[in-house]
């Protein structure tokens, strides 16, 4: 009487197609524009429903209105200087021998 012996080989995994390192500036890079994008338009809508008024706002109102848009001007500031800022490198940094991030020379 045969028998049958099959024999299965088994291989290294393939290698990923995208760099890790890419794929998560790629994942941070529509993050920043998802929270920036959500920022501008939270505050184009506050400027907006305060310019739309029909009436005099109370002074309740008008206090809360003015926090929230005074609460919003650092926000803005720096998702402007993380768009507009030639001088930063936006975490295009490489980790030392001790795990901690340091700008490369160039």
């Amino acid at each position: 009487m045969a028998k049958t012996v099959e024999k299965t080989i088994e291989t290294d995994p393939p290698k990923p197609t995208v760099d890790p390192r890419w794929k998560l500036k790629s994942q941070l890079f529509y993050a920043r524009l998802l929270i920036t994008i959500l920022a501008m338009g939270l505050f184009g809508y506050l400027v907006s429903q305060m310019l739309e008024m029909k009436e005099e706002m109370t002074s309740s109102a008008k206090d809360i209105t003015m926090l929230a848009l005074g609460s919003f001007l650092p926000i803005l500031g720096a998702v402007s200087k993380f768009w507009l800022d030639p001088s930063d490198e936006h975490g295009d940094e490489a980790p030392n021998d001790n795990g901690t991030p340091s700008k490369e020379e160039k």
